[in-house]
């Protein structure tokens, strides 16, 4: 927990680069609280900071500005004059990194997949790579009486 009322992004200058910094005080997406929320990151989680930041300042922009998002409504949505921890508690808003995998570890994933499923295609037989599609078609196909596609009609959110 921060206490006392430490100027805003001073614990974070501990943990991240100059320049991320900047582009945070930079950019008008960001607000007091997104400030806030980077210096909780960096007092509670700081090595899932930095591994934030080293996964690319684009990222860690992202996750802030989605985390400001969350934040931000979850807030707003409840009584006026409730502590802000308490509506965040009541929304039960993840505040903190959750030091699951980064991007670098999620694609380096996806390539060693995508890696063995074109080797397993490329040692299949012909007649296992048919049969293989005839599964999927059948798979994939519409059941009887499932009329076309639905048109969805998007309405702009009040947020």
């Amino acid at each position: 927990m921060i206490e006392g009322n430490p100027q805003p992004l001073v614990i974070a200058a501990r943990i991240l680069k100059p320049e991320t910094l900047a582009a945070v005080r930079g950019l008008a997406d960001y607000s007091l609280r997104a400030w806030r929320i980077l210096d909780r990151w960096a007092l509670n989680s700081p090595d899932e900071l930095h591994r934030l930041e080293a996964d690319g300042e684009i990222v860690l922009l992202g996750r802030l500005l989605e985390q400001q998002r969350i934040e931000q409504r979850a807030i707003d949505r409840q009584p006026v004059g409730m502590p802000e921890q308490e509506a965040l508690t009541i929304a039960k808003v993840q505040t903190e990194l959750d030091g699951g995998p980064s991007i670098t570890t999620v694609l380096a994933g996806k390539t060693m997949r995508r890696e063995a499923l074109t080797r397993a295609v490329k040692q299949a037989s012909p007649a296992e790579l048919e049969m293989a599609a005839k599964h999927i078609r059948e798979v994939l196909q519409k059941p009887a009486g499932a009329g076309g596609r639905q048109r969805l009609r998007l309405v702009p959110r009040n947020d």
